[in-house]
């Protein structure tokens, strides 16, 4: 867990890269339908 600013950042950068650079044809569809999920 971060414990300051500059590690909440660069975890937001973290998730942020990864989700601006994931390419589109990687991502999952969304759905409203949540029967689907899996909980562990």
């Amino acid at each position: 867990m971060p414990t300051n600013n500059s590690e909440i950042l660069a975890q937001a950068r973290e998730i942020l890269n990864a989700i601006a650079f994931t390419p589109f044809e990687e991502c999952q569809s969304l759905s409203r339908d949540f029967t689907n999920l899996l909980l562990e």
